[in-house]
Parts: C-alpha cells; sequence; structure tokens
C-alpha cells in the first residue's frame, strides 16, 4: 500500500502519556489531514477512545508490531513497510 505524496505532517508517538506540556504541544501541532502513527507503548493510547476522538481531521493508525505486543486492535494497523511509505510520503515527520 503506498500512501502517496502528502503535504501533511506524520506525527509519531512513542509514549502513553508525555509531560503535560508535552502533551499539549503535540496535540496543538496536529492539523486536520495530518497522520498520527502509534508506536511502542504509545498504542495504549487506544484504551483511551475519548483522547483519541478528541483528534478529529488526523489520520490514525498504529504499529502492527506493537499491536500485537500489547494485545491490542486498532481502527488501522500500520505494518514496517507501511511506516516507511508514511514517512516517505509526508512533507514533514515530528517524533514525539
Amino acid at each position: 500500500m503506498f500512501y502517496g505524496f502528502n503535504m501533511a505532517t506524520l506525527h509519531t508517538l512513542n509514549k502513553a502519556e508525555y509531560p503535560a506540556a508535552v502533551e499539549r504541544d503535540w496535540r496543538c501541532a496536529v492539523k486536520p489531514g495530518d497522520t498520527i502513527l502509534l508506536i511502542e507503548e504509545a498504542v495504549l493510547r487506544l484504551l483511551n477512545p475519548e483522547a483519541i476522538n478528541q483528534l478529529s481531521g488526523a489520520n490514525l493508525t498504529a504499529r502492527q508490531a506493537d499491536l500485537q505486543a500489547y494485545g491490542l486492535q486498532p481502527p488501522s494497523v500500520c505494518d514496517d513497510t507501511a511506516w516507511v511509505e508514511l514517512c516517505v510520503s509526508h512533507d514533514k515527520l515530528i517524533n514525539w
């Protein structure tokens, strides 16, 4: 699956929770059309649907291997090949 070039930003989250200032900053940085990729323990954010629903307009996906490690099923799954495709298809990449 190739996503095509996208002028939006790919935001990669790897923590289940950040300090309040970082949470505020990354949430303010996400714009409609951006993609949020949950990796590592950030996949645990899927257990709080209310927080996820606040990200309207952003595309949400999670790394398949990390989901399997935590026994979770997401709305969208991203394997390692798709992760690379997301990285090259977005104009910017921000790792939080």
